[in-house]
């Protein structure tokens, strides 16, 4: 889970944990916890990534020690801080940009617009729109989602969760067939590479023969 600093992602980890929020600070480096939410038959383990500019790299360490087991990425967004959603965009951008050097394919993309109880947030549509999240699927084959949510009630956070479940387990079976996808290849020119040579070798030996013959 990562995103700006104070875009509410140690909160979200803490309500999805059923933790009693009383008072946070930054997170500086990263908490992993094991078990810390369970959704249908996932069970998820959590990196909240502290989003302070001069910490914000420690992901992609995070990433490279995980060895490939990722299997979601939920990028928190400010909805009620404008000013900050150009900075986002460009943080998430990178990071989609990085990731592809780590793991390929890339693994699906939960957009949490955080804060939608704050008067003046602006709605999933507009985060959305501002963090132009259709130019991002060009590296996210497997699916990018934006829902609006909040922290501090709790509201459509676990709807959110369940939709990132859905999308995992879309990008679980969609591994499944190209893998499979890939052995029926091999197969295919396993079988056919004798064939080709048989091919080979009677043309040779039809080229001797007129050769043969010419002579």
């Amino acid at each position: 889970m990562v995103g700006l600093d104070g875009a509410g992602k140690t909160m979200i980890a803490n309500k999805l944990m059923n933790k009693e929020v009383i008072d946070i600070t930054p997170t500086v480096g990263y908490t992993r916890t094991l078990n810390a939410y369970r959704c249908k038959k996932y069970i998820f383990l959590i990196f909240d990534v502290g989003g302070q500019e001069r910490g914000r790299n420690l992901w992609y360490e995070i990433l490279k020690s995980i060895d490939g087991s990722l299997k979601g990425l939920i990028f928190v967004v400010d909805s009620s801080d404008v000013e900050r959603i150009p900075e986002a965009r460009e943080f998430l951008r990178k990071i989609l940009l990085a990731f592809q050097y780590v793991q390929d394919p890339m693994v699906p993309v939960l957009v949490i617009a955080n804060k939608q109880d704050v008067p003046w947030a602006l709605p999933k549509d507009r985060i959305a729109e501002r963090l132009q999240i259709t130019n991002f699927r060009l590296y996210t084959p497997s699916g990018c989602c934006v829902l609006g949510a909040s922290a501090r009630n709790g509201e459509s956070l676990h709807a959110a969760m369940c939709k990132l479940c859905d999308m995992i387990r879309a990008y679980e079976k969609w591994l499944a067939e190209r893998s499979e996808g890939s052995k029926r290849q091999w197969m295919v020119q396993a079988i056919m590479r004798p064939q080709a040579l048989l091919h080979e070798a009677v043309e040779n030996l039809i080229c001797k023969l007129f050769e043969y013959n010419d002579f």
